[in-house]
């Protein structure tokens, strides 16, 4: 490996950064899926968007998006969703003494 290699994140010609750009790029998808599902779901509570909005925004999320990156865009616009039902299907169970 030369000092011209290191400085462009090359070995022997290879790009040894293209994992963990790869990586950083399906992460990032991830993170901003999530945040668009956040967005519509704070926007639903507030009353002024209507739960069929969700769909309409993963809909357009997925839009003319390489069919090996679907799974990490639904999978992050799912999370922030998931988390909401859970939350509120978690039964509350009474502690002795406290009303």
């Amino acid at each position: 490996m030369t000092n011209s290699d290191l400085s462009n994140g090359t070995e022997g010609g290879v790009d040894v950064l293209a994992p963990a750009n790869a990586l950083a790029e399906g992460t990032l998808r991830i993170v901003s899926a999530g945040e668009s599902a956040n967005s519509a779901l704070r926007e639903i509570d507030a009353g002024t968007a209507w739960p069929d909005d969700l769909a309409d925004r993963l809909i357009a999320l997925l839009d003319g998006i390489d069919a090996q990156r679907i799974s990490e865009v639904i999978r992050g616009f799912m999370r922030p969703i998931a988390k909401r039902i859970e939350a509120r299907s978690t039964p509350t169970v009474p502690v002795a003494g406290v009303e």
